[in-house]
């Protein structure tokens, strides 16, 4: 079967030639069809985990009055008009952009609950009291300077909020068994890893799944591969179950 960037089909990014193409593969295959709609109920469950992080109201003033200080009286109402306008959108855009996941459909109810725990015993034992879900103690052990700072979870997902080296992470967890579809495997660790541009999962036991996102390329590594060692290891053959559904 040929392969088709079904997001540039959705962007409308895709040349005419190539849309032709993936329109006819539509027409006749079920399993293209699939995964089209995959990737669209993806971007649904991101939109609604966008929506549900708070904005940084405080860096957002800055950001426009920096944009409006640059300006004559006579030009801001230019940039407010249209530029500025743009300038905005922009911001906006790229401050809601820092939160959210593509590898991870975290989505769940728009508010989720949030605890100021910082201890992992103690965060552990919150997250199974509130979901239920076989969570485990991360404690990111030997990864100098790395701390929990907060945990929160939704409907179906549990996270961990992490600083390392003056940078903010998330752990997120759900119990998933094809989270990682579009990711690259890399199997350079004692578990195989998943990459996806800035953002970093593996398997577990249980049918859970990890990703790591924020932060550096190197920290999401770092943490990944600390927290997936204090994670239970997946079986195989929901390892292979899970890649069949790729």
């Amino acid at each position: 079967m040929n392969r088709f960037d079904w997001q540039a089909y959705e962007d409308g990014s895709m040349d005419a030639a190539t849309r032709q193409a993936a329109d006819q593969l539509l027409a006749g295959s079920e399993s293209a069809r699939a995964e089209l709609q995959s990737l669209r109920a993806l971007r649904e469950s991101l939109r609604t985990a966008a929506l549900a992080e708070p904005v940084p109201v405080e860096k957002l003033q800055s950001a426009l009055k920096s944009v409006c200080q640059k300006q004559t009286a006579v030009r801001r109402r230019f940039y407010w008009s249209g530029a500025g306008l743009a300038a905005a959108a922009l911001i906006v855009a790229f401050l809601v952009d820092q939160s959210k996941p593509r590898i991870a459909d975290v989505a769940g109810p728009a508010l989720a609950t949030n605890t100021s725990v910082t201890q992992p015993k103690e965060v552990r034992s919150w997250l199974v009291k509130e979901t239920g879900m076989p969570v485990p103690e991360i404690r990111l052990a030997g990864l100098q300077t790395a701390s929990i700072s907060g945990a929160s979870h939704g409907r179906d997902w549990v996270a961990w909020n992490v600083d390392y080296h003056g940078a903010k992470y998330k752990i997120y967890g759900r119990q998933c068994r094809d989270w990682f579809t579009k990711a690259r495997e890399v199997n350079d660790y004692l578990k195989p890893m998943f990459v996806d541009g800035r953002h970093v999962g593996w398997y577990c036991a249980a049918g859970m799944a990890y990703v790591v996102m924020g932060g550096t390329e190197e920290g999401r590594y770092e943490i990944a591969r600390k927290a997936c060692l204090e994670t239970p290891s997946a079986m195989m053959s929901d390892h292979n179950d899970s890649r069949q559904s790729l």
